[in-house]
């Protein structure tokens, strides 16, 4: 070990340095900095050779806050002759005698860890190694000082005994060598933060100035990226993907290079990093070699690669496959959604949730992949199922490729022998089975995994002819030509692009399949899928946002690809040989029970002839809590299974018969008649495959002459009519006419009589129908079936029996489970069972007009949604004092100031540096009260006059705020749909919030304000207070027995009491988590009167104009306290409500005070999905009320307490 060390006389060195310490110890005052040279003096005359000990007394370009005392670099000799400097380690010098263990867990030594994990903390005495975060070794080198009056034998004896573990200390860090890594999570945070390393100094070398040619290469491939994927990767972005695309590329290159064989990373330089990589990876080669050219690397990305390198080298293969109970090629695979999450844990980011990268669990992948498989071959007369002729599969999200991997094992499966096998994997692997991905490190991981199948099974000749088929494409983009400018030569990535696009349009695919991306605000917004999503989106909708999740597009994408594959820029029709397939998917389960989701549902409904639904719920706020998820996410998803049978097929015996044949007629000049299609006996006709064929209607009388060529001209089609099959002659071409391929429309031409193709509109082949203009339309002849299954209907909660159920699935078949048949109906179209089985309750009047659907039997003409206020942590404070220091501190403080303060983040649309001036000189007429959440009025800034630069859009709400502003008013509080057991109504005498009583909260005022002119010379303008009630509702009440006597006041109480009945949300539960709630008026005047009356009084409850007189609730002394304390501790729920040791419960405000007599079922209370009380002291933790403020809050719970009792007297007064 120590001939490592230069210096032949170890001990004299050290002697040396320390009576240097001594010598600049005896000037006087020393800090840290004091000793420095000293210490360099002392490793100079220790180091090996090829080591350089650098000292950094400034701050260099880009390095930030990464700022050590020393930087060590070792010399490399590289294969080529030609030499660098590699990055060994940090050294951080603190003055002599402190504390380091404060400094180990250290923010400053986090800093060097992300950039460099070999780390040498000393205090100039003791000595610390730190590697990756954890101390590997501690030496103090002089444990009694530096005490001059000590004998020269005793200090020679202590120095000798501590000269030992300092040297072996010394070889560690220069050599590196100190430690291996054989963990996944350490491997995962070394990997992580060092991809995300490199990513920031990509970012801040791109930003810096002066730019070099590295910049310019740099910005073009980002430019030539971005075009060719066209999804508009932000420069944040692309940092990301690069650096990890860099550290996954090198893990692989690692992991697959020989055990026994010195590992390359060492001895080749970071400007040709790019040659470390595999392979088989040309187009990840190409990538990097672009985005990071060899010449004029900026330092700090260089000091990344370099850390990168080393930081691989160190894995311990063996040791690390042995943990994971896996082969060493295959480590990367395993590790690569906990590296992502780990990456967006540093980043403080979603992309992980935005990308939907989550691993697929095993047993759905086999439940889907399994399903398919058998409906290839039980539907589609596919004996072979995957492996049969003419099947090509399509995986739209690959991923790591884990659907490709079960589709691989199923065809290995039904081809037994080895030699077939391997004709199966050249002609079947590589040439029938696709994978769209965007992203490079899921690109990579699917190519490892896909390879080492085949490699097991004995395949090893990958080339350029035998490849698999996985695309770096963005699956949505579907352009038909490429429009775009490269103005770097990314060819290979050019290549993927143009094959990729080559089987979005022109390849026939049979089935289709994957996890898509479940990101909610889709930033996949090109032309052509926006296109397409027109299909889903109902006509008078607003809230389309639901419909704008990424899996939502790419089940679009699917349905497309299938049965359309028309120009979706166009609508022109392309090539199609056939319109069948599957497709199978897990997806979030909004789809199948979402309102705004209807006309995907009607769309899907009709397009495919069998539909599977296995909803495996798990949503965390809609579902019991019990149920778990099968993913670690809090959205429900499901399973989902489209069937479009291919012509002829006879349908499924077990679960019916659906056979989705047909015949499409369709009018250019005159038709044929109906008549001409008499039935006659066809040799060729069976019983088991029929057909339905409806009349066309005449325009006019048709042309016999007509009729006369198609009768001699047709062959032979099979017809259904009801029950009973008939044979009728299939239509055929002659000679010189047009022809019948498939499936299409058949007309005439003026020119020439005979029958001639067209293509049909996506779906119309269903229907036929007859419009008033006499044009032959298609209506729907065959039901489509949907079949449905519900985890949470049969009591299965428990992921693992969700797995088990899947597997089950999988190894039984989909007739294995009970299914529920549902019935589609509209206007819902909906995929779950509802039991919408109340035709009086349609009947009722729909509190608000519901535009989507046309609802034209509404109450009030006027409702809106609640404020967005976007900012609500700056704009909306809980008092008005809190609100005028919020509008001082936008004056005084800066930007990172306030941001800081008021937790809030800056958007695009809003940023302090153009939003303040909207701040200054408010008038008290801004600053408004606003309900904020149940039984919390607080206060907010609203500017009328700039609302729309505080908020942005924000005049949206406006004409609602004045409905409030202008005078008194009263607004009934409500949602559209509600999940659960509903609880959501409320009364307000103010502007509300948009989250007011949960979900999204709608108000209606009683009355609106209107303007109206005079009719004196002066024009006079007045403020006209009218009923909020729309006219038809008016005509009602005027004709009405009851309510023609009623004021607008009284009408609202029995309203209010119908919705807080307790009958009335059980009984109509179905029906007010779909729509605005209905009232019946049609009661008599003694129920009305009982419902009035309690109305009214759960109003001025509400409202607080009517406290209980309560002495059982009280705010109290805690224990032996008499110490007046009006700040609300921060408690979680199991201290903040208690029974004390005398049995009386307590509700636990601080250490000193609480309020008495709250029973559980006050507590509990909960509207709109807030436990009321839990709500308001949520918004007030550490806060210090005034008297009044706790007063509100004793008022609270005896209201609810009055509440709970009225409600219980509704329940007596039957509906």
């Amino acid at each position: 070990m120590q001939e490592n060390l230069s210096t032949p006389n170890i001990l004299q060195a050290t002697q040396s340095y320390k009576q240097a310490l001594l010598d600049t110890a005896q000037l006087g005052k020393s800090n840290e900095h004091s000793y420095r040279t000293q210490l360099q003096n002392l490793l100079n005359a220790l180091k090996p050779l090829p080591i350089r000990i650098i000292h950094e007394p400034q701050a260099e370009v880009g390095q930030g806050s990464i700022r050590p005392d020393f930087k060590v670099y070792k010399q490399i000799d590289s294969a080529t002759a030609l030499s660098y400097n590699a990055l060994v380690g940090f050294i951080e010098c603190k003055e002599w005698g402190k504390k380091l263990e404060l400094d180990i867990k250290g923010k400053q030594i986090e800093k060097y860890l992300a950039v460099c994990p070999n780390i040498l903390l000393t205090d100039y005495n003791r000595f610390i190694l730190i590697s990756f975060g954890n101390v590997i070794d501690d030496v103090t080198l002089f444990p009694y000082g530096i005490d001059a009056n000590l004998l020269a034998h005793e200090q020679e004896s202590h120095l000798l005994e501590s000269l030992n573990s300092f040297q072996h200390l010394l070889y560690d860090f220069f050599n590196a060598s100190y430690a291996t890594i054989k963990s996944k999570q350490e491997l995962v945070n070394v990997l992580s933060t060092q991809s995300f390393y490199l990513g920031l100094k990509a970012r801040e070398s791109y930003h810096s100035t002066p730019r070099t040619s590295f910049h310019k290469f740099f910005e073009k491939t980002y430019e030539t990226f971005g075009a060719i994927t066209r999804y508009g990767l932000s420069i944040e972005e692309f940092c990301d993907l690069l650096g990890q695309s860099v550290v996954y590329g090198l893990l692989v290159a690692y992991l697959e290079s020989e055990l026994d064989s010195a590992s390359p990373l060492e001895y080749v330089g970071v400007e040709s990093i790019a040659t470390l990589l595999p392979k088989e990876f040309h187009l990840l080669s190409e990538f990097i070699y672009f985005s990071i050219p060899s010449f004029h690397i900026p330092e700090p990305v260089s000091y990344a690669l370099e850390n990168i390198k080393k930081t691989i080298a160190l894995i311990d293969k063996p040791a690390l496959a042995t943990m994971l109970n896996t082969q060493i090629e295959s480590i990367s695979i395993y590790l690569y959604e906990d590296f992502l999450k780990a990456y967006d844990d540093l980043r403080g980011s979603e992309k992980r949730k935005e990308g939907g990268v989550f691993y697929t669990p095993e047993p759905i992948i086999n439940c889907i992949c399994s399903s398919v498989h058998s409906l290839l071959k039980s539907h589609f007369n596919k004996p072979k199922g995957f492996l049969d002729s003419n099947v090509k599969v399509l995986d739209f999200a690959t991923g790591t490729g884990s659907f490709l991997a079960k589709v691989f094992e199923l065809i290995l499966d039904e081809e037994k022998s080895r030699v077939w096998q391997q004709e199966a994997i050249r002609e079947k692997f590589l040439k029938d089975i696709y994978g769209f991905e965007l992203s490079f490190v899921p690109y990579i991981v699917a190519h490892i995994k896909l390879s080492s199948i085949l490699k097991s099974r004995g395949f090893s000749s990958f080339d350029s002819e035998n490849k698999l088929q996985i695309f770096l494409t963005n699956t949505l983009d579907l352009s038909i030509q490429a429009d775009y400018k490269m103005t770097m030569p990314l060819l290979l990535l050019e290549e993927q692009d143009k094959l990729a696009r080559r089987i979005k349009h022109t390849d026939e695919v049979l089935v289709i399949m994957g996890n898509p991306p479940y990101y909610q605000n889709s930033k996949n917004n090109l032309p052509e899928i926006i296109n397409l999503l027109a299909t889903y989106k109902p006509s008078n909708e607003q809230n389309i946002q639901p419909l704008n999740n990424d899996y939502i597009k790419f089940m679009r994408f699917a349905q497309w690809k299938l049965l359309e594959r028309y120009n979706p820029a166009e609508s022109t029709p392309l090539v199609l040989d056939s319109r069948q397939g599957i497709m199978g998917f897990i997806t979030p389960n909004s789809y199948i029970w979402g309102r705004t989701h209807r006309k995907m549902r009607e769309s899907l409904y009709n397009a495919f002839d069998r539909i599977y639904i296995i909803n495996l719920h798990g949503d965390s706020e809609k579902d019991r809590k019990e149920d778990e998820n099968v993913f670690d996410i809090r959205v429900g998803v499901c399973i989902s299974l489209f069937i479009k049978y291919p012509e002829g097929h006879s349908g499924d015996s077990s679960l019916g018969n659906h056979s989705s044949d047909f015949v499409d007629f369709r009018t250019t000049a005159d038709l044929v008649s109906s008549s001409a299609l008499k039935s006659t006996k066809s040799p060729t006709s069976t019983t088991a495959n029929t057909r339905i064929v409806d009349s066309v209607s005449l325009e006019s009388q048709a042309d016999s002459t007509i009729a006369k060529v198609a009768k001699h001209d047709f062959a032979t089609i099979k017809l259904n009519s009801g029950d009973s099959q008939s044979e009728t002659p299939t239509l055929k071409a002659s000679s010189g006419g047009g022809y019948i391929r498939g499936r299409g429309d058949f007309a005439c031409s003026e020119a020439n009589p005979h029958l001639q193709i067209q293509t049909p509109p996506p779906y119309e082949k269903k229907f036929l129908r007859k419009e008033n203009n006499g044009k032959a339309k298609l209506q729907q002849q065959t039901e489509s079936k949907i079949f449905y299954f519900s985890t949470s209907d049969n009591a299965i909660y428990k992921r693992a029996d969700k797995y088990a159920l899947l597997n089950d699935i999988a190894q039984k078949g989909l007739d294995s489970i009970s299914w529920q048949q549902l019935e589609c109906r509209e206007p819902y179209f909906w995929f779950i069972k509802r039991d919408l089985d109340s035709s009086e309750y349609e009947d009722f009047w729909a509190l608000a007009k519901d535009k989507a659907l046309g609802d034209s039997k509404s109450i009030f003409e006027t409702a809106s949604s609640g404020i967005k206020f976007r900012k609500d942590n700056l704009l909306v404070q809980v008092s008005q004092n809190k609100l005028q220091e919020m509008l001082a501190d936008m004056q005084k403080l800066n930007d990172s100031q306030i941001l800081a303060k008021y937790h809030f983040n800056e958007t695009a649309d809003w940023n302090l540096t153009t939003q303040r001036q909207y701040f200054t000189n408010p008038s008290p007429q801004d600053m408004i009260q606003v309900a904020y959440r149940p039984f919390d009025n607080q206060f907010c800034y609203y500017p009328l006059e700039h609302i729309n630069k505080i908020i942005p859009r924000g005049d949206s709400r406006k004409n609602m705020a004045l409905s409030f502003l202008l005078g008194e008013n009263l607004g009934l509080c409500f949602t559209k749909d509600y999940t659960g057991y509903y609880e959501a109504p409320l009364i307000a005498d103010s502007p509300i919030d948009i989250h007011y009583n949960g979900g999204q909260s709608y108000i209606a005022p009683l009355y609106r304000y209107e303007q109206t002119t005079g009719d004196d010379d002066k024009q006079t303008h007045t403020l006209e207070k009218l009923p909020n009630f729309t006219e038809v509702f008016k005509a009602y009440c005027q004709t009405h027995k009851i309510l023609k006597s009623k004021s607008p006041e009284q009408i609202l109480h029995f309203i209010y009491a119908n919705l807080f009945h307790p009958h009335y949300r059980a009984k109509y539960a179905q029906y007010l988590r779909i729509g605005f709630p209905r009232i019946n008026f049609e009661v008599s005047k003694k129920i009305f009167e009982a419902l009035e009356s309690i109305g009214r009084e759960l109003v001025e409850l509400h409202l607080l104009r009517k406290i209980p007189q309560d002495s059982s609730i009280y705010i109290d002394f805690r224990s032996e306290s008499k110490n007046a304390n009006f700040t609300i501790q921060k408690r979680n729920a199991t201290t903040r409500f208690i029974q004390n040791e005398n049995g009386v419960y307590e509700l636990v405000l601080n250490d000193d005070l609480c309020i008495k007599g709250v029973n559980q079922a006050v507590y509990d209370y909960t509207i709109g999905g807030y436990k009321v009380i839990e709500k308001w002291l949520s918004y007030r933790s550490n806060y210090t009320c005034s008297k009044l403020e706790l007063e509100h809050l004793e008022s609270i719970c005896k209201i609810l307490k009055r509440t709970i009792a009225l409600q219980k007297e509704l329940e007596q007064i039957a509906l």
